[in-house]
């Protein structure tokens, strides 16, 4: 008696039909093992996305706390100066305009 993987098959068909099937198996067996580890990787790479998102979340939330104490902070200045009857300056000029605006002597028109 032979052993050996053919004999594992315990049927009537022919040699090659069983070695045709063992072929298909393992074929199949090597495509699932590609596809587990190509999912490993893509649950790797999401875990790696997720804590970036979280990370990029914070730091969002953070710069928008930062945001609303210097936009408070720019209305009590305006509503300071507004009280004392300081010129308010225009914020739609850049800073070194505005420096530049303020410090030129004004020209007498005749």
């Amino acid at each position: 008696m032979k052993f050996g993987l053919l004999s594992l098959f315990p049927t009537n068909k022919p040699k090659s039909q069983l070695l045709c099937m063992l072929q298909h198996t393992h074929t199949h067996i090597d495509e699932q093992r590609k596809m587990e580890k190509l999912n490993s990787k893509l649950y790797l790479e999401n875990c790696y996305i997720m804590q970036e998102n979280e990370r990029l979340r914070k730091k969002a939330e953070l710069l928008n706390q930062e945001n609303q104490a210097l936009l408070t902070e720019l209305k009590q200045r305006l509503a300071a100066a507004a009280a004392v009857g300081a010129p308010i300056p225009d914020l739609n000029m850049s800073t070194s305009a505005a420096a530049t605006t303020s410090k030129a002597p004004k020209k007498n028109k005749k």
